[in-house]
């Protein structure tokens, strides 16, 4: 690459109730120094049967997995 090398990952933690933080990192190369960029973000695991009955709460009539 005309402008460094990247190298990129996740790392992923896991809480209680399904809850995930994402963490983000990405290393970029510029000359002869790397620097570190991270960015992260929550998420939340859904379950099949939940997500079923909330469609189906909002209208949808025929869910199918």
């Amino acid at each position: 690459m005309a402008d460094g090398r990247r190298i990129v990952f996740q790392v992923w933690d896991w809480g209680p109730r399904g809850m995930c933080t994402v963490h983000q990192f990405i290393l970029v190369q510029a000359g002869g120094t790397w620097r570190t960029l991270h960015a992260e973000g929550q998420y939340r695991a859904t379950r099949r049967s939940e997500l079923t009955d909330l469609l189906q709460r909002e209208g949808f009539g025929s869910v199918r997995w």
